[in-house]
């Protein structure tokens, strides 16, 4: 168990101190008072701060208890080794991840930013308490693009941008430290009440400094009645289920005044309750984190179950899934507000799975070959969820391509695959007719009827399909040459981890609509046009690539090629838009056509 200690009456230094058991806790808790103010609320919480000076009314038996305790702790400490637990045991439960093999302590600045490798560590000592070891973390990005740039292939970037900006254990124990306030906030009325966190903070694919998602279980993630026994709860009756929304509204609007009004260090709370799955949106100041508190919704962990175990099926999977969400957010494909017609990051996380299912031979295995099934909601079930085998063992893959390797694969796999007519699967692997005419159709394997990605518009779906292939022939046409000065391999697609920008690669092209509605002739008459002027401004292109390569080498022409190769693409692409377009206005004109003749008639 934990609690947060601050140095001095500003958030900015904290000291997580992690007990060795719950009853050390209790024990510091018991003996922490409260400002004698009428201008602060009383609330016990793990959030202490740390006084000039003690209490004077201190009893001397609690001073007693402390130093005896202490004492023990510190012999204790000298005989175990080890502070956390493994990561995988995060997952299934909040009080078992809380928990630790020795007293140890980690520290972390207010602003929730705690990735790198270099620390510094010193002992605090406060009394007859035990000392603390302070861990420092310090974000190491002003030199990512110098080491990237340092790198002996693409390979080595994606692992550096994994490396940097995955989560850290501070981080992970931060957010079970922000969830297990709340539980214990709500323990009173709801002792068997669990907090979990689920999402990026623990399926082992979010940033260090991404979001808080929480689920608010009142009777427990694994909750079992026991029937042999004959005493039972008295409580309030629920109304029918078709008001179970407005019950999830309504609990959720409490609570969201409970974190408003009681609970130290949250602040701009925001409720969504008229969401599709109501949230109380807030900012808990002293941890640095963006939070989002659920009710009920055991889906996402579940799903997150999921996503953690193929990130540890092969090392490989987290640092592309990390790469590819890096060319995403950098090409503005996904984007922070929510919700929109952007693809987010679980269905893209999902398309990078999809992938790897199917290279030769296979990364990653679906969830079928696996033996991972679903149970699906009735009447005694009320979430759907995951069934893992009890004998589940995960084989290592006999793929053995790196990563960049994989990176281009991925961007030619998706630049042929055929979004107009296929769905992804990750249940079995393979693709499958759509069953709706959304832009992209992304299967959820928890409830397989459900599409994760109903959101995405046609508009965005072709923008999609048009990174995907500027970013193959960006690949395609760059070779693997390290070099310190210009950016290479893997930082063209990331754009936002460059300094400058020594060339602008962006090119623009305008469909004149009003050509869509006009007669054949003159269509034919404009496209003639259109292909002459073409025609003359590649003369013009290759005469400056030719030029350009006896004078400045032969890396300029082969950028002038690549340029060259973009800029055809995508004149093709908008012809094939505007085919359509002008197809489609066709079709309807004469079926207007048909329709009024037709009328006449009768």
């Amino acid at each position: 168990m934990m609690i947060m200690i601050s140095i001095f009456l500003s958030p900015q230094e904290m000291i997580l101190v992690e007990f060795q058991d719950e009853e050390s806790l209790s024990i510091a808790l018991a003996n922490a008072s409260s400002l004698s103010s009428s201008r602060t609320i009383p609330a016990c919480t793990p959030y202490v701060w740390l006084a000039a000076e003690r209490p004077s009314n201190r009893s001397k038996e609690n001073a007693s208890r402390i130093k005896e305790h202490s004492k023990n702790s510190k012999s204790e400490t000298e005989d175990s080794s080890g502070t956390g637990k493994d990561s995988a045991s995060k997952i299934k439960g909040h009080n078992k991840s809380s928990k630790s093999n020795s007293e140890d302590s980690v520290g972390s600045g207010g602003s929730g930013e705690n990735v790198t490798d270099g620390t510094r560590g010193g002992d605090v000592s406060a009394g007859n308490s035990t000392n603390f070891t302070v861990q420092v973390t310090v974000q190491d990005s002003e030199d990512l693009l110098t080491r990237m740039l340092k790198c002996k292939d693409m390979s080595e970037q994606i692992q550096i941008l994994y490396d940097t900006q995955k989560m850290t254990e501070v981080g992970w124990r931060l957010r079970f430290f922000s969830c297990w306030q709340v539980e214990l906030a709500l323990s009173g009325l709801f002792p068997r009440a669990t907090v979990l966190p689920f999402g990026s903070s623990i399926n082992s694919f979010g940033k260090s400094t991404c979001d808080l998602d929480m689920n608010l279980e009142l009777e427990g993630q694994e909750s079992q009645k026991n029937q042999s026994s004959r005493l039972i709860f008295q409580s309030k009756k629920c109304p029918s289920e078709s008001y179970s929304r407005l019950v999830h509204q309504r609990n959720l609007e409490v609570v969201a005044d409970l974190l408003h009004c009681f609970m130290p260090g949250c602040s701009e709370v925001m409720k969504i309750l008229n969401a599709k799955v109501p949230i109380v949106k807030y900012r808990q100041d002293l941890t640095g984190l963006e939070c989002d508190l659920t009710l009920a919704n055991s889906s996402g962990y579940h799903m997150s179950q999921m996503l953690y175990l193929y990130g540890e099926c092969d090392p490989r999977v987290r640092p592309l899934v990390f790469a590819v969400k890096q060319w995403a957010r950098d090409h503005q494909l996904t984007s922070a507000v929510k919700p929109g017609r952007w693809i987010t990051n679980f269905p893209l996380t999902v398309m990078v799975l999809f992938y790897l299912m199917n290279v030769t031979p296979k990364v990653i295995h679906p969830l079928s070959d696996l033996g991972i099934t679903t149970l699906n909601p009735n009447s005694e079930v009320e979430v759907a969820k995951f069934i893992f085998p009890s004998n589940l063992c995960l084989q290592p893959s006999q793929n053995k391509d790196s990563l960049e390797t994989l990176l281009r694969g991925f961007f030619k796999f998706y630049d042929k695959f055929n979004f107009k007519n296929h769905a992804i699967s990750l249940v079995h692997g393979t693709t499958f007719i759509k069953p709706d005419h959304g832009a992209l159709y992304v299967q959820n394997p928890l409830s397989v009827h459900l599409n994760v990605s109903h959101n995405v518009t046609l508009e965005e779906m072709e923008r999609i399909r048009r990174e995907l292939t500027n970013a193959r022939y960006l690949l395609e046409g760059c070779e693997d040459v390290s070099s310190t000065t210009e950016a290479w391999g893997a930082l063209n697609l990331w754009s936002s981890l460059q300094k400058s920008h020594p060339l602008d690669t962006s090119f623009s092209h305008s469909v004149n609509w009003a050509d869509i509605f006009l007669t054949d002739k003159h269509n034919e008459k404009t496209a003639a046009r259109s292909k002459k002027s073409q025609k003359q401004e590649v003369r013009k292109d290759v005469q400056k690539t030719v030029s350009g390569a006896n004078t400045q080498g032969p890396e300029i022409e082969k950028l002038r090629q690549w340029e060259n190769r973009k800029r055809n693409t995508e004149a093709m692409e908008l012809n094939d838009l505007v085919s359509n377009l002008k197809q489609r206005a066709l079709t309807r004109r004469l079926w207007k056509k048909n329709r009024t003749t037709q009328s006449s008639k009768r």
